[in-house]
Order: structure tokens, then sequence, then C-alpha cells
């Protein structure tokens, strides 16, 4: 046990539980990120974990807003310190941002260092995964030399405030969501193996935060998409358009943050426009702009010209265009024309905000979609390519959160196991599927191969696939044995959703390259494959209970080797079921025959021909997503 001269014993800081069961503490942590709750309330909550198990006097999270750190929760540290080292962006002689040779903003002392992944690997004071730590910045200050150039920006009001001072990155598959800061006006309040424990929960932390982001993603996109379906349907359902105008563009302006909106319509003697809805002004102004001609203020301009103006830091911008609006106290303000099928203007429709100087690109996207929806609904013109344009946008979106849940990187080789991987999502309708795979190195020669599909679709099914593939991943790096994986993750999974929402299946295995075998359990999945070099094919492994159906399920696992020659192929239902309308389904035995056939292809061209069987099978088009995992000795 390390101590001081002064001070107390640093293991008596951790207390009994770090001393003889990390392994709980881990296990506790996953529990805690598992539970339903907020990005707020979950980091405030890991804030008080860290105190507990750090032992410090503060402790701090700083998660990513931008290309900026700034600190999400802490504990113990002064309101002026946290004001003064709030940001890390360097700022040059007059005030504006410093970037790097890559165009991105330089981020100042030690901790941007560590964000950034600059560290010296040969100091004592940086581990080998790129924290930073020490026991006293005084002594550290004191030999540091011109050679040290990393400890050269040690901002002096951490120095001089604190003598243990530790930087945890929080990364996750190749980026970096924050860092865990840990501090005491003490010296020696750290040792290597509290480090170490850090790093272990900060790797967890970035992988909740990474699922965190992207639930919140997934759920702000919903809300944006029914927001834009609920105004179409309306507008293009009312008997007067016209009149709904008001109460859709408040829902609109209050999901924006704006302050206020303006529609205005073309008088049918094109001389001027017509004030036709309005919020966020008095009845007296509304009164005084009920006639707008063309050519006056941003709203005049834009009939008169056919295009969107955007006016941001208004109250700094020459522009005479923005008088009117500048006069209403608005900042950022950004105006639209409705146009008919042909071209022609026949209104404008524009929000404004007081409390904000510029929009986002999506502020402006959906404004323009809330413009050419009341355009349309105005005349009952431009239905069919609003449809369309909203379709396909949709369709963007789903796409693009499929790929956001699918390994963006498979190994193709891994300690002498070579794997191919094909997935096939069915899209139909823009709805987000729930099959899901992943390949990843447990270490110590072991890899863990992970094949699953979500009862349902679109963002339940999308959230509940994050949530599975993190939460089976995180518990496997703990302890690799496959049956303890989905039991503790069938748990987690029970307290998230109920049975009749959350329920999933699943088969994980993990290969052990120096046993040269394969462990694996089944939660209700498909049936893996496995063949040996005569072509015959057997099922392997029995189907267990699928996993959120029954908290306190366990599971058995069993073992065979994999010998050269052998293969094993999982797939999803989306294989088996193919079929054109009708009952025809692939199969299993259609499967063991395509697998048949190309037992001495590679297993990219197996792969391969299996899903192109399926697909023919149904007509050119799944009907639901497909997902296959081949795998077999490299050197078979």
């Amino acid at each position: 046990m390390m101590t001081t001269g002064d001070g107390p014993e640093i293991g008596s800081v951790l207390g009994d539980q770090f001393r003889d069961n990390p392994r709980e503490i881990l296990v506790e942590l996953l529990g805690l990120a598992n539970q339903p709750q907020g990005m707020d309330r979950l980091l405030e909550r890991l804030v008080v974990f860290l105190l507990e198990h750090a032992g410090c006097e503060c402790t701090a999270i700083r998660l990513r807003d931008g290309q900026d750190f700034p600190y999400y929760h802490q504990h113990g540290f002064t309101p002026d310190f946290i004001e003064l080292e709030n940001s890390l962006c360097a700022l040059g002689a007059n005030g504006n941002l410093l970037l790097n040779e890559n165009g991105d903003v330089m981020l100042e002392c030690m901790c941007g260092h560590v964000l950034c992944g600059r560290f010296d690997p040969t100091k004592a004071y940086f581990t080998p995964r790129g924290s930073f730590w020490t026991n006293s910045t005084s002594d550290l200050v004191a030999v540091a030399t011109e050679e040290d150039i990393l400890l050269q920006n040690l901002r002096g009001r951490c120095v001089e405030r604190f003598e243990s001072v530790a930087l945890i990155p929080m990364r996750s598959e190749g980026r970096t969501y924050g860092m865990i800061h840990l501090t005491d006006t003490r010296k020696n309040r750290f040792s290597p193996d509290l480090i170490a424990l850090m790093e272990e929960i900060s790797s967890i932390a970035a992988n909740v935060v990474a699922r965190k982001q992207a639930e919140d993603a997934l759920r702000e996109t919903n809300k944006r998409l029914k927001l834009l379906s609920d105004t179409a349907s309306e507008l293009l359902t009312s008997d007067n358009p016209q009149q709904c105008v008001r109460h859709l563009c408040e829902q609109v302006m209050d999901f924006l943050g704006c302050d206020l909106f303006f529609n205005f319509l073309a008088e049918r003697s094109g001389d001027c426009l017509r004030l036709n809805a309005y919020a966020g002004v008095t009845e007296e102004i509304a009164r005084s702009i009920e006639r707008l001609d063309y050519g006056v203020g941003v709203c005049g301009c834009v009939a008169r010209d056919g295009c969107r103006i955007v006016a941001e830091n208004i109250m700094d911008t020459p522009d005479e265009r923005t008088w009117l609006v500048k006069s209403f106290g608005v900042q950022a303000y950004a105006c639209h024309p409705l146009l008919s099928q042909g071209g022609r203007v026949i209104g404008t429709l524009s929000f404004g905000a007081r409390s904000r100087t510029t929009f986002s690109q999506d502020d402006l996207t959906l404004m323009k979609t809330v413009a050419d929806q009341v355009a349309t609904a105005m005349g009952r013109i431009r239905l069919l390519e609003e449809q369309r344009r909203l379709y396909e946008r949709e369709h963007h979106i789903a796409e693009t959160l499929q790929r956001a849940l699918i390994p963006p990187e498979v190994p193709e080789t891994l300690y002498g196991y070579r794997f191919a991987v094909r997935y096939l999502p069915a899209l139909r309708e823009a709805e987000v599927g729930g099959d899901f795979f992943d390949i990843f190195d447990l270490g110590d020669e072991k890899i863990g191969v992970l094949i699953g599909d979500v009862v349902g679709k679109g963002l339940p099914a999308a959230i509940r696939v994050a949530a599975a593939r993190y939460t089976i991943r995180g518990y496997a790096y703990l302890d690799p044995r496959p049956a303890r994986v989905l039991t503790l993750a069938n748990r987690s999974l029970c307290k998230d959703q109920p049975a009749e929402t959350g329920m999933l299946t699943a088969f994980f295995a993990v290969i052990d390259a120096r046993l040269g075998a394969v462990t694996y359990v089944n939660a209700g999945h498909e049936q893996p494959l496995i063949s040996d070099h005569r072509g015959i094919w057997e099922e392997l492994g029995n189907p267990g209970l699928p996993l959120g159906i029954m908290e306190d399920a366990d599971y058995l696992e069993d073992s065979r080797r994999l010998n050269p020659g052998e293969r094993i192929v999982m797939i999803t239902d989306g294989i088996t079921e193919a079929r054109k309308p009708g009952p025809d389904l692939f199969g299993v035995r259609r499967v063991r025959e395509c697998l048949t056939r190309n037992l001495t292809s590679s297993i990219e061209d197996m792969a391969d021909c299996l899903l192109n069987a399926a697909t023919d099978h149904a007509g050119g088009q799944l009907q639901d997503d497909a997902a296959i995992v081949v795998f077999e000795q490299a050197d078979s």
C-alpha cells in the first residue's frame, strides 16, 4: 500500500471495496449506466460515483460541445474556478479562436493535450492509454525541464490550487467524448491501480455517452419528423388552412426556440402583402404592418425576389432590409417565400429569435419544409411533389440511422480467424430495422461474435439495438463467458422496457484462438450452422429464452472445437423468412442447400451467395432486414 510522510494511506481513501473487488465497482457502474435516465441525470450520478470511489476532493466531467469541452457536471470546484477554466479554446491577442493546421480549434492546457491524444508514454505522468496524473503538481513543475514541452502548457490555476491531479480521456471507437477530471489539494491521493480503474470507468462512461447521444439524436429526429408529419396532415385536411397556420406555426416556433413568426399572403391584386397570421408581437404592432409593400423590409424583399433571406447578428448588421425586425428586438430572422407549383410567390413565412443570433442548418431546413407545406395547403397544389420530397428525406434519415447502429469496421481476420459479414436493411417505408451484429476483440486472444434481432421497427427498435449491443459488449469485456454475459445483459434489458416491447433474440459466441474452441449461448435466435470439410451441416446449440422477457432467466453455454475446414454461419430470420407475397419461405432447407453448393468457395462468396439466393427468392426485395456472419480458421 502506498503511503506518504504526512498524509493518510492512499488505500484507506478508496476503501475495502476497491482493494478487494474492483470488478464489482465496474458492475455497479454498468448497472447505473443501464438504468432509464437522461444524459444530464446519468452524468450527475456518475460524478457522485467517481467521488465515492476515487476518494478525492473534486471530481468533474468535461463533455464535447462543438470543438470545446466545457464542464458538464462537477463537485467540489469553486464557481470562479469553473468560470475561468470552463473553456479550453485557445484565443489570440485580439480574442479570436486560434486554429491548427487542420482548421480545428486549438485546445489549451494539459486537458487539451489529453483530449487531443497528445502524450508521451515514456513520461511517468502519462499512462499508455493517454491519461495524465500526478500526486504533486508542485514537485512535477519544479523538476520540469525545457524538453518537457507538454508540461509547459499547465495552466497556473490548476497547479496553484491542487497537488493531486488526474485527467482521464473518455474515448469510444476512436472518438473522444469528454474527460474525467479528478483533483485534490493534498498530495499522494492516487495510485496506479486507482488510475487504471478510472480508465476502465472512463471507457464504460464513453460508451454510455455515445449510446445516450445516439438515443437523443434519434428522439430529436423522431420529434422533428412527427412535427412535419402533423403539420402536413393538419394543413392538407383542413377546410381552411389559412386559419390553422397560426396554431401550427406556434408549434414550430416553440420547437425551434423562436420568439415570433409572420405569415404574409400576396393580395390578389398583386400590389402588396397582407398579414395572415402572426405571434410574438402586440396587436398594435401587427396592425401597423397589416399591409406590406413589395421590397419593404425582409419579407417584402423575399416576396419581390422569390428568394429566402437569412439575417443573423442583426444588431450588428448594416443591412437596411432588417430595420423593421430590428425594431422588434430580433437578432436572428429567416424568411422563406411561399411558392406555387409554377414558381409564383403567393406569400412568405418567417421566424425570428430575440435570444439567439444564428440559426442552425437543421433549423433552416425545418423552416423551409414548413413554408413549403403552407404553400401547398394554401393552393392545394404541389401535394405529390411535397410527399415525394418528404419521403426521400425520411428515407435518407432512416438509412443514416441504420448505418450508425452497425459497426463501422469489422475485422477481416483476427487471431488467426477469418470473418465475412453481410447486412441488408429492408428500409421499407423508411423504417429502421432491428437486426444487429458485432465482432470485437476481447483481448487474451479471444473474440466476441454477436448477432441478434430486436422485435419491432422504427425508433424504439433502433434504441433497443443500441442498448443491446453496448450492454452485451460491456459485460463481455468484464467477463467473456457467454452465458454470464447474456444473463447479466438480460437483467439490465428487462429493467429497461416491458417484455411486450423489449424482447430480442441473440446468439453470442466467444472464440478462444489459443484453444481453437468456440463457446456459445443462444437466446431464442436462429440456430447457426456448422459444417465440416465433407459438407455436412449441423445446427449449433439449442435456442434458449429470448432476452428482455424474464429478468431471472439463466442461460446455458456450450463449447466445441472449430477445426480447420469447418465454418460457422450465423443468420437472422430475414434470410429464413424471405418470401414473395405468400407462404413459401426461403427456409432452413434452402439455406443448407445454398451453403452446400458453396462449400468450396471463400467465406465472402458464401455470404454473398446466401444473401443473393434469399433476395432472389423474395422477388428481388427482402421484406425484412437480413444479417449474415461467417467465420473459419484463416489457415483452413
